[in-house]
């Protein structure tokens, strides 16, 4: 079976690897015979996205905010938005007003509030870092991994969790500039 290697950094002088695109083109896909299921693996946004929106709301302090505010400023759906603010109101983060003149408020104040308790409320089953859940028990480097990197994850998962739970949103709130 044919390989397919994509080059993630750029190639150094004098190489001859090709360089990329992503994503590859259909074509490209096609000549590689993947016929059931490409994954792209793309950096969570989901954190960075209720920490944003905490942070307008913390900014905007009494004024408050409604989802359509949150919306524009993370340039999403206010759809969207209501899903994320349920999910930090189901962990004691925010009050939501409902109705026409409705809106969200912090249930705390921002210097109360670490990046690790936004991340447990957006990210329930907490760990970054973990083993895929389809394994081939056949293949002797999988067979490997599933002992070699469980230390390392659970050191990555506390190193993050660490930084995480020393960040708080008062602390981002001053880079904002108004």
């Amino acid at each position: 079976m044919p390989r397919c290697t994509l080059a993630l950094e750029e190639a150094p002088v004098g190489t001859e690897w090709p360089r990329r695109t992503w994503p590859p083109s259909r074509e490209a896909l096609d000549a590689i015979n993947i016929t059931e299921q490409v994954m792209v693996m793309a950096a969570n946004s989901l954190l960075a996205s209720a920490v944003q929106a905490l942070c307008v709301l913390a900014w905007r302090g009494a004024e408050g905010a409604n989802s359509e505010l949150l919306a524009r400023s993370l340039n999403t759906n206010p759809v969207v938005v209501r899903r994320l603010l349920k999910a930090l109101e189901h962990k004691g983060l925010v009050r939501l007003r409902p109705g026409r003149h409705g809106g969200v408020e912090l249930v705390r104040a921002p210097d109360a509030i670490t990046l690790q308790d936004v991340y447990r409320a957006v990210e329930p089953e907490g760990a970054l870092f973990t083993l895929r859940e389809r394994r081939n028990p056949r293949c002797a480097v999988q067979k490997a991994m599933v002992s070699a990197l469980p230390p390392v994850f659970e050191a990555a998962n506390q190193a993050v969790d660490g930084v995480l739970r020393q960040t708080t949103l008062a602390m981002l709130l001053k880079e904002v500039r108004p």
